[in-house]
C-alpha cells in the first residue's frame, strides 16, 4: 500500500455481496473450473463442503453476522493491499496484460469491473487471493457490424 505506483486496490465494495472468481480445484479435486459468485455464496460453499467454521481470508477479517433476521457475513479489510501491474511496453499485449495500462479507467467504467480470483488452501483451511481479472458488469446485446465501447480505453 505504501508504494507510490499505480495499482489495483483490494477491497470489498459490497461486503459479502462482492463478486469473486473461485478456483474450484482445491474445493473439489475432480473439478478444474472457475466460477464467479458472491463472497457469501463462496463462504457457505466452504461451510457445506469443507466444514469451515473459522473464516481465514487473505488481507481480510471475515465473521458470520449474529442475530437479526438476515444471514450474512461481516467483511473488513485488515491489511491494505494493492496489486501492482508489471507491464512491459516493449512486449506485445497478451490476454494477461491487456488491461494493465488502464487500471483507473476500469475503476470508472460502467461496462467492466475488477474481480479477484480466490483459491481455498486445503492444508491451512484458508482462502488466498490469486490475482485480479476484468469481467463485464452486465450482459451486452451485440448486433452485427455495431461495436460496443466498454468505456475503458
Amino acid at each position: 500500500m505504501a508504494a507510490p505506483d499505480e495499482g489495483l486496490l483490494f477491497e470489498w465494495p459490497q461486503g459479502d455481496k462482492t463478486l469473486i472468481s473461485v478456483d474450484h480445484s482445491a474445493i473439489n479435486p475432480e473439478s478444474t473450473s472457475t466460477e464467479v459468485m458472491t463472497l457469501y455464496r463462496y463462504l457457505v460453499l466452504l461451510e457445506r463442503q469443507k466444514r469451515v467454521v473459522k473464516y481465514d481470508f487473505s488481507y481480510s477479517e471475515v465473521s458470520r453476522l449474529s442475530g437479526g433476521d438476515t444471514d450474512g457475513f461481516s467483511v473488513k479489510i485488515s491489511q491494505g493491499h494493492k496489486f501492482k501491474v508489471m507491464n512491459d511496453a516493449a512486449k506485445a499485449a497478451t490476454c494477461k496484460t491487456w488491461f494493465g495500462d488502464s487500471i483507473s479507467k476500469i475503476e470508472a467504467s460502467s461496462a467492466v469491473q475488477k474481480v479477484f480470483r480466490v483459491r481455498f488452501d486445503r492444508v491451512n483451511a484458508c482462502s488466498k487471493l490469486q490475482k485480479p481479472y476484468v469481467m463485464l458488469k452486465h450482459a451486452l446485446s451485440l448486433q452485427l457490424g455495431r461495436p460496443v465501447k466498454a468505456g475503458c480505453f
